[in-house]
């Protein structure tokens, strides 16, 4: 038996898992390769899962389950920000975005011109240099908010977790 008796708090290195896990896939929803954002966003479900299998059966005034209510809720508000987030940016570039490009695309082939997959592509990123702006705005409305959301609610989480401590209300939003 060690001389140390520090008390550790029982499931802390699980609580510590979970938002380890939760802290990584949300870095790999925000990297722009389709294979690491789709990993990213498989991982948000099985991290909510695994805060609701931890919690079941615990009691309510334990620190994992006091942890793992306030995770849930962290993912489902994440979620719902990022999704109205992402709605708004998708409204701003159908809104405002210079579509003359493809436009002229469209009715070349409506006509019966065809184009080869290179000048497809030429014409994709004709579109992308005439609204980079526009990209650029919306991409900062989309995930500005959801990252500083999220990075509050992980730090404030991981903190009082490495500490030990409950969390107050973890069943609130903000």
């Amino acid at each position: 038996m060690s001389d140390n008796n520090e008390h550790k708090p029982e499931g802390k290195s699980a609580i510590i898992a979970v938002y380890a896990f939760l802290i990584l896939s949300t870095v790999f929803c925000f990297v722009p390769v389709t294979a690491v954002f789709t990993t990213g966003l498989l991982m948000l479900p099985l991290c909510l899962f695994a805060a609701w299998l931890l919690r079941f059966g615990k009691s309510p005034d334990s620190l994992i389950y006091n942890h793992m209510i306030y995770i849930s809720s962290t993912i489902w508000m994440y979620s719902l920000l990022f999704s109205v987030t992402s709605s708004i940016a998708g409204f701003m570039i159908f809104r405002w975005a210079d579509n003359s490009i493809l436009n002229e695309a469209l009715n070349a082939m409506m006509s019966g011109q065809g184009y080869s997959r290179e000048e497809l592509y030429d014409l994709l990123l004709d579109y992308a240099r005439a609204n980079l702006g526009l990209m650029v705005s919306a991409a900062i409305v989309c995930v500005v908010p959801v990252i500083g959301y999220i990075a509050y609610r992980l730090s404030r989480g991981l903190n009082r977790a490495l500490k030990g401590y409950r969390l107050q209300k973890p069943q609130s939003w903000f």
